[in-house]
């Protein structure tokens, strides 16, 4: 927490111009990210249930404890997504894009960035299984994945002027430039894999097949039985392994941006 808001302070105080600071930003961000993650997950181990093998992000604010280090964790990561992504509008894009068609696609990367860390955020500070709860946790969700989705989409876009940029005699730069540019393409499959989408409509539609036609006792056992709990603990599971996966995945590509800044920067 000290170095955060420390770095924090020297970021306002010399407006991301040192390498040193803008770089930490990314790392930090990312650093935050597996902390409330994995810490959290540690804090609420003592109300998860034994047969549960991942608990999503919606449920890392069961216990008190947790609750409130989910909250302060998830708005200190929104707030390092919002840096960064700033820091890359004005250090990567607009140098980069300068004099090109594509300098108005700068905006949508940072307000895409912008949409990604409110939703991190929100994902946080609405946990539990109320109702209220549940909706703003999904709404924060899609935020940020929409998003970190839509940020991806726009640096695929301008990664062939970027490459032909003055920032491109980096080596340093053309690694991270082609990393991200890796990881762009690859999120879909990222996204089919860990959702489990296949199997999962496989169950669903097979359920579906097996009480379809039986009168209203017969559906009403079934959405009472053990049956249609293991499914809905499948698919809780899944969509957790999503939550996890996704996160990550989107976390890691946000903090290669560490290395553009770093090579800009320092000139290496």
């Amino acid at each position: 927490i000290a170095i955060t808001a420390h770095l924090l302070l020297e970021l306002a105080r010399s407006g991301g111009s040192r390498p040193l600071t803008a770089a930490a930003v990314p790392v930090l961000l990312y650093a935050w990210t597996l902390a409330t993650l994995f810490g959290c997950r540690w804090l609420n181990q003592p109300l998860e249930s034994p047969e549960a093998l991942l608990p999503g992000l919606w449920e890392l604010g069961l216990a008190a404890p947790a609750r409130g280090v989910l909250c302060a964790c998830s708005a200190t990561v929104g707030f390092l997504l919002a840096c960064t992504v700033r820091l890359n509008q004005a250090l990567v894009l607009q140098p980069g894009l300068q004099e090109t068609p594509l300098l108005s696609r700068v905006r949508d990367s940072t307000c895409a960035g912008y949409i990604a860390g409110i939703g991190f955020a929100l994902q946080g500070l609405f946990s539990g299984e109320a109702l209220p709860n549940v909706i703003m946790h999904l709404v924060g969700m899609l935020a940020f994945v929409a998003g970190s989705s839509w940020h991806i989409w726009v640096s695929v876009e301008v990664a062939g002027e970027l490459s032909q940029s003055h920032m491109a005699s980096s080596t340093v730069f053309k690694i991270a430039l082609g990393a991200r540019e890796m990881l762009a393409w690859g999120l879909p499959a990222v996204v089919v894999i860990s959702l489990g989408v296949i199997p999962r409509l496989a169950e669903i539609a097979e359920l579906s097949d097996a009480v379809a036609g039986k009168d209203a006792e017969v559906r009403k056992s079934f959405l009472f039985g053990s049956e249609f709990n293991m499914l809905k603990n499948r698919l809780k599971l899944s969509f957790a392994v999503f939550q996890w996966v996704v996160i990550l995945y989107f976390a890691f590509f946000y903090a290669l941006y560490a290395l553009d800044f770093w090579a800009i920067l320092s000139g290496v």
